[in-house]
């Protein structure tokens, strides 16, 4: 019984040591995120003056009307196009089996900005004379009056639009506004001099506030015909010739190659397999179009406040003409024709770039034309390598060695003993 017993025990180590062992495989993780955006830069410098003369004999005043309105805008326009990438892989290889590679394409949230800065003037000089007969009074009305309004503020708007990363065709149109941070303020600088019927010298200086808005708006429509185009190379001792493949991606996905693994492949075999994702780029422009300078002037509030600040200064003097109601309409006709839309002019554009480091975008009257800055562009370059999976250690020769000597010295020791047993 005793002898059946250690047999069974030499017979169960050999049947152990034969049984098939399952591992879990590991995965190889390569993941990265690349911005595929670019920025144009442009600019509105653009100055505009007028001079007019004006009289009124019904009125008893002449004079000039002189208006400078100046701005200079820096412009920068384009788009953030993030994108996702990440492939997949066995950190082992088992001879005769294939292998699988999935390499992952990811659209991410991105946006089509356009924002600006820079300052802007605005300045209405009025140089009159007023000179009237007084009825009832034996010396005219001469006066002479000088005002300037101005209007000048630093200038900042940011406009900004999701947008998810086009792969393949995509036609997109969008509508952009946006305001300046803040109200603007006009101020006032006038110097009045009256030598009849009385001496009057004023100089003076207030601020309107809240006068003026100014806001940008502007048509934006996106064409883009891109795709991705993937290389994947496997080569190495562990294949029998080198695999070549190539995918394409015309929308974000999954995509996944095997590659056959030599049922001769040993431990000492290797496998490289390369990756390279290219972006490539048939077609890809922003187009910023109808750019225009909207501007609310509150010409009745401003006209209405001037008016009444020098109908102030002239208070108690006795004259048959409302000159402050006069001015008022006066300006209030000067400011509304600066009320409305105007088209900023695009004077110049600098070459575009990419957002993660071009080509010349152009310039056509109050449109932008963003252009991505490149034909194609090289997203992911790895070189991965993959091992053969190792047996386990009751799998490989060795083991079976050590458990054979193990086997023949119990063996041994049986037959020596029930020798020993025998002879007594």
């Amino acid at each position: 019984m005793r002898r059946k017993i250690i047999i069974a025990s030499l017979v169960g180590m050999l049947l152990v040591a034969l049984i098939p062992h399952v591992s879990a495989q590991g995965i190889g993780i390569v993941s990265e995120t690349r911005d595929l955006g670019w920025v144009t830069t442009a600019s509105s410098n653009v100055t505009v003056e007028v001079s007019r003369y004006v009289s009124s004999e019904e009125g008893g005043f002449s004079g000039t009307i002189y208006t400078y309105n100046h701005w200079n805008f820096t412009i920068e326009c384009g788009a953030s196009l993030p994108i996702n990438l990440t492939i997949q892989y066995p950190e082992e290889f088992t001879p005769g089996e294939n292998i699988t590679v999935n390499i992952s394409i990811e659209s991410l949230e991105g946006y089509v900005f356009f924002n600006t800065s820079g300052y802007h003037k605005l300045n209405v000089s009025l140089d009159f004379d007023v000179g009237k007969s007084m009825e009832g009074w034996g010396e005219p009305l001469n006066l002479s009056l000088l005002m300037h309004l101005l209007l000048e503020n630093s200038y900042s708007t940011q406009f900004m639009a999701s947008l998810k990363t086009p792969i393949g065709e995509n036609e997109t149109e969008l509508k952009g506004r946006m305001a300046h941070s803040g109200g603007m303020n006009l101020h006032l600088k006038y110097s009045m001099n009256m030598t009849s019927p009385t001496n009057l010298s004023k100089d003076n200086e207030l601020d309107v506030a809240g006068g003026v808005d100014i806001g940008i708006e502007f048509d934006v429509l996106l064409i883009a015909k891109t795709k991705i185009i993937g290389n994947i190379t496997a080569s190495g001792t562990a294949v029998t010739e080198t695999v070549k493949k190539t995918i394409t991606w015309d929308s974000e996905g999954v995509k996944g190659i095997e590659i056959p693994i030599s049922p001769n492949a040993g431990a000492k075999d290797t496998l490289s397999i390369g990756v390279d994702l290219e972006y490539i780029v048939e077609e890809f422009t922003i187009t910023f179009s109808n750019i225009t300078l909207n501007t609310n002037i509150d010409s009745e509030k401003i006209s209405t406040i001037i008016g009444n600040e020098i109908s102030e200064e002239l208070y108690g003097i006795p004259l048959d003409m409302d000159i402050g109601g006069g001015l008022s309409t006066v300006i209030g006709d000067i400011l509304s024709s600066y009320k409305g839309s105007f088209p900023l002019n695009i004077t110049g554009i600098e070459k575009t770039r990419p957002i993660e480091v071009g080509i010349a975008s152009e310039s056509n009257g109050n449109t932008i034309e963003s252009e991505c800055p490149y034909d194609e562009g090289s997203l992911l370059s790895k070189s991965i390598t993959i091992k053969a999976k190792e047996k386990p250690f009751y799998m490989r020769t060795e083991t079976y060695l050590v458990i054979a000597a193990v086997v023949g010295v119990v063996v041994l020791a049986y037959v020596i003993t029930k020798k020993n047993r025998s002879e007594k």
